[in-house]
C-alpha cells in the first residue's frame, strides 16, 4: 500500500531550495509519488512471483481527487526538478496515471 503524502502547497514558495531533497527533486513529488514509484517497480517481479491465479498480488496507490484540477498535460520532469505550486496535484496525477499503467501491463501479462 502506497500511502505517504504531504503538501507544502502555500507553506513554502515552490522554487525555495528547503523544497529540493537531496535527490534534486521537489520534495513533495519525491514524497508523494517518486518513492513510490521507485518502490513498486522494484518490488514488481517479487511480487508477480509470490501471488498465485487464485490470490494475485496486488499493489495499492491511495492518491487524492485533487489531481482533477490539473488542467493542462504537465511536463512532469520540469515540476519534479524545479517545483510547482501545483507540485501536490501534479504528484497526485503521477501516481494514478502509474496505477492505471500498472493495472495496463497486468492484464497485458494475463495477471
Amino acid at each position: 500500500v502506497n500511502n505517504a503524502g504531504m503538501n507544502l502547497d502555500g507553506v513554502a514558495a515552490a522554487d525555495d531550495p528547503a523544497r529540493t531533497t537531496r535527490d534534486g527533486f521537489e520534495m513533495v513529488a519525491q514524497v508523494n509519488f517518486l518513492g513510490h514509484y521507485l518502490l513498486t517497480e522494484l518490488l514488481l517481479g517479487a511480487l508477480r512471483a509470490g501471488g498465485s491465479a487464485d490470490a494475485p498480488a496486488r499493489v495499492v496507490n491511495l492518491s487524492s481527487v485533487t489531481h482533477r484540477a490539473v488542467v493542462a498535460a504537465p511536463d512532469f520532469a520540469d515540476a519534479f526538478r524545479h517545483g510547482s505550486p501545483w507540485s501536490y496535484r501534479h504528484s497526485k496525477l503521477a501516481a494514478t496515471l502509474h496505477a492505471y499503467e500498472l493495472q495496463r501491463r497486468g492484464k497485458a501479462e494475463g495477471s
